[in-house]
């Protein structure tokens, strides 16, 4: 069974390093808005290579290993470059993940509510309604149950399963076929988590609608 959580453990580092070729970059091509973000190929290349050596090829949300098929962009913005692209080359903003987190967290809100407006990037935890992967221990939030299934242990957590959908039944699925585990294995384990009854009830409706989809073989 393949341990995947103690692949990478703690927090991301960020690509401080990079700072020096980013302001250059920038000098030459200054931030006007979000869309600059195609601008900047050079900067691009070397923060996927710092991200993807220093998080071992996987995903901050989901842990999974990326797979990138040249056209998906797996550099993610922690906050997202519309709600302020002045912090898209930001170092502390950038992280790698997999399309899918990537797709389902999209432009959704990452700070709390009362800290959006701020002008200067939020370097305090606190701020943050989802696990900052360089601020926030991983572990602290989110655990993986029988090496398939996920479990918040924060509200931090519970919201990050939320936003990249973390509860996805193609998500146990390739864990699953990792260890060379069937999808009638990934509904026998679930339906023994559910025997757990000091299971949170959003927790037991997310494992029922797991093997429904599972055995309804719905396309992932």
């Amino acid at each position: 069974m393949l341990d995947r959580d103690n692949r990478y453990t703690g927090i991301i580092r960020p690509a401080t390093s990079l700072k020096l070729l980013i302001h250059k970059e920038v000098k030459k091509k200054p931030l006007s808005s979000s869309v600059d973000w195609s601008n900047y190929a050079t900067v691009k290349a070397e923060l996927r290579k710092f991200y993807s050596t220093e998080q071992k090829g996987m995903c901050a949300y989901c842990r999974m290993d990326i797979e990138y098929d040249g056209k998906h962009d797996d550099l993610e913005h922690i906050i997202h470059k519309d709600h302020q692209y002045l912090w898209m080359l930001e170092p502390r903003n950038l992280v790698l993940s997999c399309k899918t987190c990537n797709t389902s967290k999209h432009t959704k809100y990452s700070l709390k509510a009362g800290y959006r407006l701020i002008t200067a990037f939020p370097y305090d935890t606190n701020h943050y309604r989802i696990l900052h992967p360089q601020l926030d221990p991983y572990e602290n939030n989110i655990r993986t149950i029988d090496n398939y299934f996920v479990q918040a242990v924060s509200p931090k957590g519970f919201m990050t399963i939320l936003i990249c959908d973390l509860w996805r039944p193609h998500l146990a699925i390739k864990k699953a076929k990792l260890d060379k585990i069937d999808n009638h294995g990934v509904v026998k384990r679930a339906v023994h988590r559910m025997n757990d009854l000091s299971l949170p009830k959003w927790e037991r409706k997310n494992l029922r609608k797991l093997i429904k989809d599972v055995i309804a073989k719905r396309p992932l």
